[in-house]
């Protein structure tokens, strides 16, 4: 019951806080984290959350996976510190939907990497999606969407395409 007292008093804090100044960060963090939580309920599956998955995945309908590695068992951090490749990640770990908050534009394609928020010098896993997102979440004004992508996309791009190597091997950078 403890939860619930936080997660009432939390929302009550930002319901406050969008009645005082409506175009701060807080707020566009809730309205997007609402608003994914919206997108999962019409589009169950597993999902992989990058940086700032926190709010959302408590939201959010399980099951979530948080990719920053924060509360990550010693096996998913190994994949950080061997810098696995993030497609062959998610693949192996059954998700879904991949959301990240800072994609990189890369001509038609999308940079990404996990955790985004780490050190110049820290381990991270990487991925060049070459994918449209199936959503873009987040209120006007706010700099950082949130990018949903379909990673069952991939699986069925590389099943239809015949290959023999792991579906989205092919999609991920060198």
């Amino acid at each position: 019951m403890l939860w619930l007292a936080a997660a009432v008093t939390c929302g009550s804090l930002m319901v406050i806080l969008d009645r005082v100044e409506p175009h701060k960060l807080a707020m566009f963090s809730l309205q997007r984290d609402i608003g994914l939580r919206e997108f999962a309920m019409a589009h169950p599956g597993r999902y992989g959350i990058g940086d700032v998955a926190g709010l959302a995945g408590y939201l959010m309908p399980p099951p979530v996976l948080q990719l920053e590695g924060l509360v990550a068992d010693k096996p998913f951090l190994e994949r950080i510190r061997h810098q696995q490749p993030l497609l062959q990640a998610l693949d192996e770990l059954g998700v879904d939907y991949y959301v990240t908050f800072r994609a990189r534009r890369s001509a038609d394609c999308w940079d990404v990497r996990e955790p985004d928020e780490a050190g110049p010098h820290s381990p991270v896993m990487r991925a060049h999606l070459c994918i449209q997102p199936v959503a873009d979440i987040g209120p006007t004004g706010d700099p950082h969407h949130a990018l949903v992508f379909d990673i069952r996309q991939l699986r069925r791009a590389g099943a239809t395409a015949g290959s023999t190597p792991p579906p989205i091997s092919g999609s991920i950078s060198p």
